[in-house]
C-alpha cells in the first residue's frame, strides 16, 4: 500500500524534475525529510490527533481521484493490442487470467 506521503510526491514529482532537473529532486527531497526529522524531534506528533479519520480519508481518495487522472491521457487512444501485448512481452493467456482475476476481486470481493 503506498502512504498519502509518498502517493502526493508522486504525482509532483515529474513537474518538479521537468522545470528544474533531477538535482532539484534531490534537494527537495532532503529537505522535506530534515523538516520530518525536525517534527518528530520536535514532538509535533501530537497534532496528528486533531486530523479527523474523515479528512485523512478523503486526502487519500482525492490524492487517487488525482493519480487516475493524471494516468488518463497514457490509457486513450492507443490501441488495444497496446493493452493485450505489451513490447512482444504479454500473452493472450496472461491478459485473460488478469483479466478474469480482476472480475474475481470486483465481483465477488468484499
Amino acid at each position: 500500500m503506498i502512504s498519502p506521503a509518498t502517493a502526493a510526491t508522486a504525482v509532483l514529482m515529474p513537474t518538479l524534475v521537468k522545470d528544474h532537473g533531477l538535482l532539484y529532486l534531490l534537494a527537495a527531497t532532503v529537505f522535506a525529510r530534515a523538516l520530518q526529522v525536525l517534527a518528530g524531534l520536535i514532538g509535533l506528533s501530537y497534532l496528528m490527533r486533531f486530523v479527523s479519520r474523515s479528512v485523512m480519508t478523503g486526502f487519500v481518495n482525492a490524492l487517487a481521484i488525482l493519480i487516475f487522472v493524471v494516468q488518463l491521457p497514457e490509457l486513450t487512444n492507443v490501441p488495444w493490442l497496446t493493452y493485450v501485448k505489451s513490447g512482444g512481452s504479454g500473452r493472450l493467456s496472461t491478459f485473460c487470467a488478469g483479466a478474469f482475476l480482476l472480475f474475481l476481486i470486483v465481483f465477488l470481493g468484499e
